[in-house]
């Protein structure tokens, strides 16, 4: 660094002082100054017709004036150069001050320069320190990139309320231990932030303090300390079918946490948050608390306290549940019977029995089996306790007409209230064949119960031959309806009640296979070979149905070359150009290059219309 000080500029001549810094020295706190003044000369000068004022330097004298004589040459000339020591402040810093300074020449009179002042670089004094993000209870490593080897240093720290000294007399680093006790001095927080002061000093003499921010964080190490027994879980089946039973059962119990703060101990300030449990991934908060209902026989949960800087201790707690099921009916049976329970066509009762298959949970568990009867339309009454795996009477002490048809119920129910169902339709007394009473309805196999059919019994079939009244007409099929009454349905009829379509009618018909449809969908296709294009345009053979709204019918053809079906495809480009009412194809052929197609075809047609 320098700089070259002038004076006012008259016929091309002016006095100069140049400075600039040589060196710099750190320990000694010093800069040593260059300089020089003199004349650069625009005219020629003779004897004593040049004088040159004293110039000082920071305060030093460092040139007493002169005379000077015979400057002819236009060059400039020096008149005194030296070197000077300037001692910096403390910091480091310096303000240079060039003071003011004259000449004169013969003919032109008196030059006058201002005294100038200039900051000269600063000599690097005190020590900034480094030191990253900390832990607190861990070693930190803090560097000293100090100025000088002479310098030392004294290291102090501020944290919340802590402030405290580290070390003296420390030279180019130090391995700081942070005490833990600065935890407390974060209580609701992870991590803080504090400052490090760094005083150098160059023997006794104090240099200077630079003074930086750190970040200490606090370690997973301080989170909370449980006894045993800080946490308890137990079964939750409140509001649930298993209210009453002392257990765990499967698809009715939640785990419930309850926890003792009293056996919970956190760390240098920090409080309790929270505690919490887990399951599946899912967390509930509270005390107590409680999970979703477990839906397993084996589950492990996780109750977890939280203190206010969001450590966290936890324990697993491994559950097992009771085995549940809802009940099951086995070997479910419903028939006529006599009064005793037997088996019996034309009895007046109705027996049930079944055994049953059901979680125990212990012995908490338990089942109850209910027979219930009703007339077909009917509704079911209060329906009769029986004995599970024994033969019961469901009609209890009611006897039952051996004309009449009956379905009966039979509910297994547990302790926890599912149940279990089997129903079962109870046939009239067997009989060959039964006229109903004034001779108004008929049935095979079974009593007649309704009047203007003729029933036929759910384990009989009907077979008609010959020329009868029941297939003089349309085909019709008998179905048995859930009543048990047989119907006669045409094809057509039966498909109504499904409510699907169905194909009515379907052939082949010139070039064409077709299927037509009750919905009224015409699908055909065919094949037409061996044609010859004059000018790309070609008619098909009409369709095997007339065709409505034809616009909105889909066509597909595909080009084939002459009439051999395993010839490659030719690149031809194929135009529908529309389908006609009497279901004929327009098609339109022409070459890549926009030409009409010419010569031996072999088109192969898909349609999708509607014959209504």
């Amino acid at each position: 660094m320098g700089e070259t000080i002038k004076t006012d500029v008259k016929y091309k001549s002016y006095f100069w002082v140049k400075w600039e810094v040589q060196e710099q020295d750190t320990a000694s706190n010093k800069s040593t100054i260059a300089w020089s003044c003199g004349l650069s000369p625009g005219e020629q000068y003779y004897t004593n017709a040049i004088r040159m004022s004293a110039v000082t330097i920071g305060g030093v004298e460092v040139y007493a004036g002169g005379t000077y004589s015979d400057i002819t040459d236009y060059k400039d000339r020096t008149f005194g150069s030296g070197t000077l020591e300037v001692e910096h402040d403390g910091d480091g810093s310096k303000t240079l001050v060039v003071g003011a300074f004259s000449g004169w020449l013969y003919g032109n009179g008196d030059y006058n320069a201002s005294s100038r002042s200039f900051a000269l670089p600063t000599i690097p004094r005190a020590t900034t320190p480094g030191i990253g993000g900390v832990t607190i209870g861990e070693t930190a490593h803090i560097s000293l990139p100090r100025a000088s080897s002479g310098f030392t240093h004294t290291l102090r720290y501020v944290f919340g309320g802590a402030a405290e000294t580290i070390a003296s007399g420390v030279t180019t680093g130090y391995d700081w231990l942070v005490p833990e006790s600065l935890a407390a001095q974060i209580p609701n927080a992870a991590s803080g932030k504090g400052t490090l002061t760094c005083e150098t000093y160059s023997g006794s003499t104090y240099i200077g303090t630079k003074s930086v921010t750190f970040t200490a964080s606090v370690p997973g190490s301080m989170k909370p300390t449980v006894l045993s027994g800080w946490a308890a879980v137990s079964y939750d089946n409140s509001g649930t079918a298993a209210e009453n039973m002392a257990a765990w059962v499967q698809g009715y119990s939640k785990a419930r946490a309850t926890f003792d703060a009293s056996k919970v101990t956190c760390r240098q300030g920090a409080g309790i948050s929270k505690f919490s449990i887990t399951y599946l991934g899912k967390t509930t908060a509270g005390n107590p608390c409680r999970t979703e209902t477990i839906s397993t026989t084996g589950a492990t949960v996780r109750c977890t306290v939280t203190d206010s800087r969001g450590l966290t201790a936890w324990e697993d707690f491994s559950l097992a549940l009771l085995e549940y099921a809802p009940p099951a009916l086995v070997g479910a049976d419903l028939f006529r019977s006599d009064g005793e329970g037997a088996a019996a066509d034309g009895g007046a009762h109705i027996a049930g029995v079944a055994r049953a298959r059901y979680s125990e949970l212990g012995g908490l568990n338990s089942v109850t089996l209910k027979g219930y009867w009703k007339s077909v339309g009917g509704g079911y009454g209060a329906g009769e306790t029986l004995t599970v795996g024994a033969v019961g009477l469901v009609t209890g002490n009611v006897e039952i007409s051996a004309d009449r048809s009956y379905i009966a119920l039979l509910v297994l129910t547990d302790s926890l209230g599912n149940t279990a169902r089997y129903e079962e339709n109870i046939p009239t007394e067997k009989v060959a064949f039964h006229l109903k009473e004034g001779g108004k309805g008929a049935a095979f196999g079974k009593a007649a119960e309704t009047e203007g059919l003729l029933e036929l019994a759910e384990d009989w079939h009907l077979k008609l031959t010959g020329a009868t009244d029941l297939n003089a007409a349309a085909e019709k099929i008998a179905v048995l309806d859930p009543g048990g009454v047989v119907r006669y349905r045409t094809k057509a009829e039966l498909l109504g009640d499904l409510a699907a379509d169905y194909i009515v009618e379907q052939g082949v018909s010139g070039i064409w296979t077709y299927r037509k449809w009750a919905g009224g969908i015409l699908e055909y296709w065919g094949k037409e070979q061996g044609f010859t294009l004059e000018d790309g345009w070609h008619g098909s053979p009409a369709g095997p149905l007339a065709v409505v709204n034809a616009e909105n019918s889909t066509v597909t053809v595909t080009n084939w070359y002459g009439t051999d079906d395993n010839r490659a495809a030719r690149p031809n480009i194929i135009t529908c150009g529309g389908l006609y009412e009497d279901g004929s194809v327009s098609v339109y052929d022409r070459n890549p290059d926009g030409t009409p197609g010419t010569g031996y075809r072999a088109y192969y047609y898909h349609v999708n219309a509607r014959w209504k």
